[in-house]
């Protein structure tokens, strides 16, 4: 990860995440923290403009994590969204796995997959085994949150405690 404070003039690269490839990154709106989520899947945090990181482990220890299946394009956790309205509430989205919320600042976890069709792994059916591709949250509805995933898009309009396909 690079950071710059002068509009992209200058860039310093950051350390302290040990993982060989970072695949998402955001910024809390509110408090400033930085976020960073990783191949393998693993979120960090940063409350000091990346000068150092820590792991959310309450994510990498989550019970479904032993039943977690890379697919063809890996494990990465590729959507890091930050509530603008309660800093503590976020959610990530792992391919070939799914949708995660926390309301604790990433203390605890849940699957957030009701709705979604199920990808075919191999694994027992226990939430996870779906391939996210993409979520956005409504700027205007912290609740709302849109989703491109394998199926088509779908639609949550209760934080993500289940989802409508919409296309």
């Amino acid at each position: 990860i690079f950071k710059s404070e002068d509009g992209g003039g200058t860039w310093e690269e950051l350390s302290g995440i040990e993982h060989p490839r970072v695949t998402a990154v955001a910024v809390s709106p509110t408090d400033g923290a930085v976020y960073a989520g990783t191949e393998p899947s693993a979120l960090f945090v940063s409350r000091d403009r990346g000068t150092t990181w820590s792991e959310l482990s309450g994510l990498t220890k989550h019970p479904t994590r032993p039943t977690w299946f890379p697919g063809g394009g890996g494990m990465c956790l590729h959507t890091i969204l930050v509530d603008p309205k309660n800093p503590q509430r976020m959610w990530v989205a792992i391919s070939a796995v799914g949708v995660f919320r926390t309301d604790d600042g990433g203390e605890s976890w849940k699957v957030c997959t009701t709705g979604l069709p199920t990808v075919p792994t191999g694994m027992e059916d226990n939430g996870v085994g779906r391939c996210v591709h993409k979520m956005v949250l409504d700027p205007e509805r912290s609740g709302v949150l849109y989703m491109q995933f394998h199926g088509g898009v779908f639609k949550s309009e209760d934080g993500a405690d289940s989802w409508t396909r919409v296309s």
